[in-house]
């Protein structure tokens, strides 16, 4: 086959294949501006108490991975907002997944959510302690409010409670190692399924897990 070139010394097709490879590195920063907008977008519906515009468009980025928006639909889930029912475990799922990301505030509210279970699930405080453990590893804000809470609940907890939430805590964060090795070294583990919708009927105080004490970030005082 005889290839021609351009005056210039390059073939035809290696200015064509030159030409793909910018319209698909294009394409990239095209698709990626809009996973980008779809959470600033849902960001700014949010803080403007456009819950359902959030909902649509967290969605939209969270399909695509995005921890925050992630995050965003854990919020949605847990204090009932965008027509949504509250829903605990459902935002757990999401949370989980920002989790997996980094995200300290999604690990410190997955702490809350199993502090107080629902008509889904029951409180299980050792799962709690771990995801307070977790949390409390990083720094900033939310590393603050997950070794806070790690603390109240060392109060409450027996020594092996406090020892079984530290090896979930381990291996949850081995399993997430093992998940971002090569398939070669470690089999990664089947994906979550998101949970059904389940309906929960809000009382007293969205989005806080305890709706007979006033509604606040921080966690209460247990007793037990």
């Amino acid at each position: 086959m005889t290839v021609r070139r351009s005056r210039h010394g390059f073939s035809r097709l290696t200015l064509r294949a030159a030409k793909h490879a910018v319209f698909a590195f294009c394409l990239v920063l095209f698709t990626a501006g809009f996973a980008n907008g779809d959470v600033a977008a849902g960001r700014k519906a949010f803080d403007e108490g456009n819950f359902e515009k959030a909902m649509s468009e967290w969605q939209s980025a969270a399909d695509k991975g995005d921890p925050e928006a992630e995050f965003g639909l854990g919020s949605l889930y847990e204090q009932g907002l965008g027509g949504l029912a509250q829903d605990y475990k459902r935002a757990g799922y999401w949370y989980s997944k920002a989790a997996e990301q980094g995200n300290t505030e999604a690990q410190y509210r997955q702490a809350l959510v199993w502090a107080a279970g629902d008509i889904s699930f029951p409180p299980d405080l050792i799962e709690a302690y771990k995801w307070a453990v977790l949390a409390g590893k990083s720094k900033g804000v939310w590393g603050t409010a997950g070794a806070d809470l790690e603390n109240q609940l060392d109060k409450v907890l027996s020594s092996s409670e406090r020892e079984a939430g530290k090896d979930r805590a381990a291996k949850w964060t081995e399993a997430l190692t093992k998940k971002d090795e090569p398939a070669t070294t470690a089999a990664a583990p089947a994906p979550a399924t998101e949970p059904s919708h389940t309906t929960v009927k809000t009382t007293g105080c969205p989005g806080w897990p305890f709706p007979t004490l006033p509604c606040t970030q921080q966690f209460p005082a247990l007793g037990r």
